[in-house]
């Protein structure tokens, strides 16, 4: 049902008209979508419309149970956040190597842009450093300017982890080659520094310690929910 003139709130693409947000929800064991209309305050109404999107992303248990989004839904949840919210802009920021008031989008995308790139690692069976091509994508990139600073461009390479995920081999080396290989890239927001973002649940951090602290940053799910509500799930459903 549409609220005659009430603003549209635009989400991934779709017009929502605000006031009136429809809301599918899950009912009885079978999981059955069933659609519901949720009136909303105008400034409450870009919230439930992200909501609404990610309800077709969310994943069910073996009992049919409803347990958390897919991964590429909360990818698009989190870059609509740091673009839209401006107390979780800042916050999150603030978490990373950059400090400074004011953060401000510049550019972003959460499609997962992929490249391959050239760095040195172990060989396997030698030990021995050799340069090689590997081949990774960041879930999310996210560039902004500080107010102060708007001709200094910075750039977060974030990767986004379930609680059932796992790292690819060398994944945290590949992220900073990559990030730096897209340095003053204007196809890739073109940015002058970069800080790469290891975001998932505390448990799959605790499981992967040593490589986890190999990115730049970790930033818990169970922080950001704060803020992003789609990043609420239930641990042990998740797993």
């Amino acid at each position: 049902m549409e609220a005659t003139g009430k603003p549209r709130v635009p989400v991934d693409g779709v017009e929502v008209p605000a006031g009136a947000i429809s809301d599918p929800v899950i009912s009885g064991e079978s999981g059955d979508v069933v659609p519901r209309t949720a009136t909303c305050r105008d400034d409450e109404c870009q919230e439930l419309a992200v909501a609404t999107v990610l309800w077709s992303h969310f994943t069910y248990n073996a009992r049919g149970g409803l347990t958390m989004p897919a991964e590429k839904a909360l990818d698009r949840a989190l870059e609509i956040a740091l673009r839209d919210d401006q107390d979780f802009r800042k916050w999150f920021v603030n978490k990373t190597k950059f400090k400074g008031d004011n953060p401000r989008r510049v550019w972003s995308r959460s499609d997962n842009p992929w490249c391959g790139v050239k760095l040195r690692l172990p060989n396997r069976q030698t030990g021995e450093p050799e340069v090689v091509t590997r081949q990774g994508e960041t879930d999310v990139l996210f560039v902004f300017v500080f107010e102060a600073e708007p001709g200094r461009r910075l750039a977060l390479h974030i990767e986004n982890k379930l609680a059932s995920g796992r790292f690819t081999p060398f994944q945290p080396e590949v992220y900073a080659a990559r990030a730096e290989f897209w340095t003053h890239n204007p196809s890739y927001g073109n940015y002058d520094e970069w800080d790469t973002v290891l975001l998932a649940p505390l448990s799959f951090r605790d499981r992967h310690a040593a490589i986890a602290q190999r990115f730049g940053t970790f930033i818990a799910h169970e922080d950001v929910a704060q803020y992003v509500p789609s990043f609420r799930h239930d641990e042990g459903r998740g797993k």
